[in-house]
């Protein structure tokens, strides 16, 4: 009997509660109903503070989830986009209470500090587009806590690709006060160029029906890069899942010469075909973002005085531009400006190696070595391209010591050790997949196949000159590699190059000026300084 009892207590004791948690959610409704008519109509703050206690008393009754013992941690369950007109909902149910022997619960909402709401959940609706800062406190007993958050209200969504994370916050926040959502793609600095591409490419892709609802195009990259990944996803995007990209506005944000970027910009509107692809500076889009959907953008930035350039059917390159035009015809066809650029620079990097061997005196395993390293760093990244070469040099010193006691010919031991090399780089490609590498795995390996070719030129300056001085020569050879990356890499001279790419027969003409010159290289004047001291005492 006493059993029989307790089971009947327990099922009469559940009743109970779930005819309070009912009473309670018909409270809170009302509750709710009560803030909506308060959002339209100022109603007397007593008598909503009132209602609000009634319902967190009868809510202590029930078991509520969130409760601690330690202090109030609010939460907000919102978005942060909302289109203006729509019925926003801020709710604090997700939020952490301290006990319930702590005392009733309040909670207020304010926009922007001004208008009141209350109630753990409140509908409120914006009329109008803009970035709003919504707080929400929530008081305890004799504690309190607070925490905001931003609402941005949008009529037109937009997407910005930048490189600067710290541009990004500000061209974010001016988009925001103009009531525009800017989807951001970010890209990451440390990243490789060629790679970033890549990245890029595959974001859009996976964003493509936000981009088919966008009206605005941001570009903020170095060198272009932004809009040259566009135009390479463009070309790759099937004509079935095209929009109407003369609807949209794209505009590229730079701090280089406007001019060189037009040119640059020039191929990627024959590639996208826009209506316009406007060129401007930062700090000019706070007008840009306000006045972008009006017709007669460009007149109005041209009366107020603003620094831009238009891209569209009016500009066009010089027929005696005969380089020029065949980049443009390339890019068009699909061809990508990072190919292209390496191609251009190969001239610019074979004069500087040949001007440090020539004129300078620093020697090297040939013109042809410090040339790949250079082209390889570029593709591979430093980083990664410095572990690859220190790899080729450990295995083939290992390999050289190894077969110090076993005769072979040279031929076939210089077959045997680009075997070896190989297949030590599957150790350096699970080292790159390890520690997540943004690398395009396949495009490495012929970069890296050339670096092994260099071990070549190692063993056979061990086997003439000894271990010692072809460390020498090994180290000088990096150090010609890394200036000629570091030029290459630079990103005024790839936009001067690629804006003008016929300049590429200023290092030519160089290259022939180097080979007229006779006189002593830099490092013979140091080497020799002590005859030339004598000479001028006699």
């Amino acid at each position: 009997m006493y059993f029989r009892s307790k089971i009947l207590g327990s099922i009469l004791c559940g009743i109970i509660l779930s005819s309070q948690i009912t009473l309670a959610e018909k409270i809170s409704d009302q509750e709710i109903r009560t803030n909506n008519i308060k959002a339209e109509t100022p109603l007397n703050e007593n008598l909503i503070e009132n209602s609000s206690k009634k319902i967190d008393n009868l809510e202590k009754s029930a078991k509520a989830p969130n409760y601690e013992l330690e202090e109030i941690i609010p939460r907000i369950s919102t978005k942060k986009y909302y289109k203006l007109g729509e019925k926003i909902l801020f709710d604090a149910s997700n939020s952490t209470l301290l006990s319930l022997s702590k005392g009733s619960v309040s909670y207020s909402w304010q926009i922007d500090g001004e208008r009141a709401m209350f109630g753990k959940k409140v509908y409120h609706t914006f009329n109008k587009a803009g970035k709003y800062s919504l707080k929400l406190n929530i008081k305890q007993g004799s504690s309190k806590k607070s925490i905001t958050q931003d609402l941005v209200i949008y009529t037109k969504k937009g997407i910005i690709v930048t490189d600067n994370l710290d541009k990004l916050t500000k061209i974010e926040a001016t988009a925001a006060e103009a009531g525009i959502w800017l989807k951001r793609f970010l890209y990451e600095e440390h990243k490789v160029e060629l790679s970033l591409e890549a990245a890029l490419i595959q974001q859009l892709q996976e964003n493509l029906e936000f981009l088919k609802e966008a009206d605005l195009f941001v570009f903020s990259t170095k060198s272009n890069l932004g809009l040259q990944s566009m135009a390479q996803f463009w070309q790759k995007l099937s004509l079935d899942k095209r929009f109407p990209i003369t609807k949209k506005f794209f505009v590229v944000v730079t701090d280089e010469n406007l001019e060189r970027v037009e040119k640059v910009s020039l191929p990627l509107y024959n590639v996208l075909q826009p209506k316009f692809i406007l060129l401007t500076r930062s700090k000019n889009l706070g007008f840009l973002f306000d006045a972008f959907h009006q017709a007669g953008i460009e007149q109005k930035f041209l009366d107020r005085g603003l620094d831009f350039k238009m891209v569209d059917r009016r500009s066009e390159i010089s027929s005696f531009l005969l380089i020029s035009r065949l980049n443009s015809y390339f890019i068009t066809n699909g061809v990508s400006i990072n190919t292209l650029y390496l191609l251009l620079a190969v001239p610019f990097l074979a004069f500087i190696i040949a001007f440090f061997r020539q004129v300078v005196g620093i020697t090297s395993f040939g013109v042809f070595a410090p040339l790949m390293l250079a082209l390889s760093f570029f593709v591979l990244g430093l980083k990664f391209g410095m572990i690859v070469f220190m790899v080729v040099l450990i295995v083939s010193y290992a390999i050289r010591f190894l077969f110090e006691k076993v005769e072979l010919l040279y031929i076939p031991k210089i077959s045997l050790l680009l075997s070896l090399l190989a297949l030590s780089f599957y150790l350096v490609l699970g080292m790159a997949l390890y520690f997540g590498t943004s690398l395009n795995l396949a495009m490495t390996i012929f970069p890296m196949m050339i670096m092994a070719t260099v071990s070549e030129k190692f063993l056979s300056a061990q086997a003439s000159m000894g271990i010692k001085n072809a460390l020498i020569v090994t180290i000088e050879t990096i150090i010609m590699a890394l200036l000629a990356f570091g030029f290459a890499a630079w990103d005024g001279i790839r936009l001067l190059v690629l804006s003008l790419p016929e300049l590429i027969f200023v290092p030519i003409i160089g290259t022939i000026w180097l080979g007229k010159f006779t006189g002593l290289r830099f490092t013979e004047y140091f080497k020799f300084r002590s005859l030339f001291s004598d000479d001028s005492q006699e």
